[in-house]
């Protein structure tokens, strides 16, 4: 049996649902239109659905609504369009997938990692000494009593220590100014942390990521692209 993952990369089908009174033909154009452009998409396509749908009620000016969801290695991207009638809402639909396509591609590019891990196990009072040293406000770090990946940041005036998934009986005091995050990191794919950081609105994000199961640290750059601190060796 040939791999889900492998056979949309190949063969680019989507699936196709429909609901009301979709005409003859509109179920293959909408197959073709969506297959044709996830031929340049910048990731692996797990799943492309398509759903097709004519309100029942005349009275709609735009009845034909056409929806694409695609999965492209766990970054959704969704596109959709209503039309006076399917032929219409499907370009629309095609045409604004397209655009998403691409901003997704850009998205992915820009995606810049940094040196930023401590090169060996700290305390957490080294990785404050070595934060301020960098002049960082954050430093990504494995945590020396509990084997933990960790990062320190500035909150204030003081410090803030996150871990992976926290161990507090572990990990012995700390510093006075610094404070313990009780919640572990959320596990996501680097796609759903780029998601999370813009919906967040905050600095910077500290995930596990799902593909390694070690931690990284997604942040704003001041060009305005993102950054990526990783503690994959």
């Amino acid at each position: 049996m040939v791999p889900h993952r492998q056979a949309i990369r190949q063969s680019h089908r989507s699936r196709v649902e429909t609901h009301g009174r979709v005409p003859d033909g509109m179920r293959e154009l909408a197959d073709a239109k969506v297959g044709s452009l996830l031929r340049f998409a910048s990731e692996p396509v797990l799943s492309a659905r398509v759903t097709l749908t004519v309100a029942p009620d005349s009275a709609v000016t735009r009845p034909a609504l056409a929806q694409a969801t695609i999965d492209l290695n766990g970054q959704i991207v969704r596109a959709q369009a209503s039309g006076q009638d399917m032929r219409a809402a499907i370009e629309r639909m095609a045409a604004r997938l397209r655009v998403r396509l691409d901003r997704s591609a850009r998205d992915w590019a820009a995606v810049i990692r940094r040196s930023g891990y401590a090169s060996r196990p700290l305390t957490p009072d080294e990785a404050v000494a070595e934060l301020d040293l960098l002049d960082y406000d954050f430093h990504l770090f494995t945590e020396r009593s509990t084997g933990e990946d960790s990062v320190i940041y500035r909150l204030g005036d003081r410090y803030r220590l996150a871990q992976a998934r926290p161990k507090p009986t572990r990990l012995g005091p700390l510093p006075a100014a610094v404070t313990l995050s009780e919640h572990a990191a959320p596990v996501l794919t680097l796609a759903e942390d780029i998601a999370r950081l813009d919906w967040l609105g905050q600095p910077f994000v500290f995930f596990v990521n799902t593909e390694t199961g070690r931690a990284g640290l997604l942040y704003h750059r001041y060009d305005g692209h993102y950054g990526l601190v990783s503690s994959e060796r």
